[in-house]
């Protein structure tokens, strides 16, 4: 079943619980490695409670993106706001988060930063800035966790380039 969407610090031949287990694991765990990071498909999870764009949909699937690094750039838009070793979402909630890691790999931050739904891509640019890629133009979605489409044309994909936000849920620009 498919029940969680989960983030792995990967080690060879480490078990991570697959297909017994999905999230942290519950039962019978010896020697089973749990996620970084975890969440389920209910529309209770404190990741859609945070943020109010985000749609109850039944759909799940969780993006990731490597951090953020300013010096790859030589320039920090984000002026040091952004320290995250992930940067990750979900694909049909819409939530984006920021997930900082200690030395021996455990989660120490995991933070809401911004609304979009629908992103299949991430990448840091030559300015610094992190962009991300969508399946759709429309960033809003029902219910269900569909496109909410007000013209043809939003079934492009589109290109967006994250700013800080103002507060903690405003939408990425």
């Amino acid at each position: 079943s498919s029940k969680f969407e989960e983030i792995n610090m990967l080690k060879p031949g480490a078990n991570y619980g697959w297909p017994k287990s999905e999230g942290v694991c519950e039962e019978q765990c010896d020697g089973i490695i749990d996620p970084v990071i975890s969440y389920d498909h209910t529309a209770e999870h404190a990741y859609v409670q945070e943020d109010p764009a985000a749609t109850t949909s039944k759909f799940r699937t969780i993006w990731i993106c490597s951090g953020y690094d300013a010096r790859l750039s030589g320039t920090d838009p984000y002026q040091g706001a952004l320290k995250y070793d992930l940067i990750f979402g979900d694909m049909f909630a819409g939530w984006v988060r920021g997930a900082a890691l200690d030395a021996d790999g455990a989660l120490s931050e995991n933070n809401m930063l911004g609304h979009l739904p629908f992103v299949t891509s991430c990448q840091q640019g030559r300015d610094g800035y992190l962009y991300m890629g969508t399946m759709f133009t429309a960033n809003k979605v029902d219910q269900d966790g569909n496109p909410a489409f007000n013209d043809p044309s939003e079934l492009n994909g589109a290109l967006w380039r994250m700013v800080m936000p103002v507060s903690p849920v405003d939408e990425i620009d």
